[in-house]
């Protein structure tokens, strides 16, 4: 029996798109000798920065926790002997809120200004990132996918050949990075960057990155 002529392709498609959304990492920390204390530092942080963000228009419901970790924390001296000694210091806690809104640098300038004048004291990371990131991996599979087919066309006919029923399409699905590279990170000195009772347009003229992301697919083709 002979065996069927087939065509095997892989394809791979490059996409970009403009970021749509900001997305800031607010990290608050406590440190206390006494676990009560701890936990009571922490919590006036976060009402700090959620009064903050109300301040800037927001609802306190728009900040979510991503991550929240207490432990304790010990500090390393040497005795008399030069022998290493671990001594109980006290409880470190972190709280990592999370803040997404549409593209708007006024906003953003806005929002890290009023920020700055809390006592919240986060570390900030600024990430310009796509609301829909569906749409987006949706468009490059179908990007790849139309690039194999119109490349096959091609090169069935250049061999002479026709196109036949698709036998087999194999993907390997990959994280897909939907941030622009255009990042701000520990933003250490937002004070001095944002200060007073109105906000420095700071980010006015500011224009990220747009996203890149890149995939492939494989095709097998029967050859008529």
């Amino acid at each position: 029996m002979e065996t069927p002529r087939t065509l095997s392709l892989k394809s791979k498609a490059v996409i970009t798109q403009r970021p749509d959304t900001i997305e800031l990492s607010l990290k608050l920390s406590a440190e206390k000798k006494e676990y009560d204390d701890t936990m009571q530092l922490i919590a006036k942080k976060v009402e700090s920065l959620l009064s903050a963000l109300e301040e800037a228009g927001f609802d306190k419901k728009d900040c979510k926790t991503a991550s929240f970790n207490i432990d304790t924390r010990y500090e390393y001296h040497r005795d008399k002997n030069k022998d290493q000694q671990r001594k109980f210091a006290g409880y470190v806690a972190s709280q990592n809120m999370i803040l997404r809104f549409d593209m708007d640098m006024e906003k953003l300038s806005q929002t890290l200004s009023a920020v700055s004048r809390s006592s919240a004291d986060p570390q900030i990371n600024i990430r310009f990132t796509l609301k829909d990131k569906g749409a987006f991996t949706d468009r490059l599979l179908a990007e790849a996918t139309k690039n194999a087919l119109s490349r096959a066309n091609l090169l069935a006919q250049a061999a002479g050949a026709k196109l036949g029923k698709l036998l087999r399409i194999d993907y390997n699905w990959f994280e897909i990075e939907f941030t622009s590279s255009t990042r701000l990170d520990d933003m250490q000195d937002l004070r001095t960057a944002v200060s007073g009772s109105s906000y420095i347009n700071t980010f006015e003229d500011l224009e990220p990155e747009d996203i890149t992301a890149e995939d492939s697919v494989s095709f097998v083709w029967e050859l008529l």
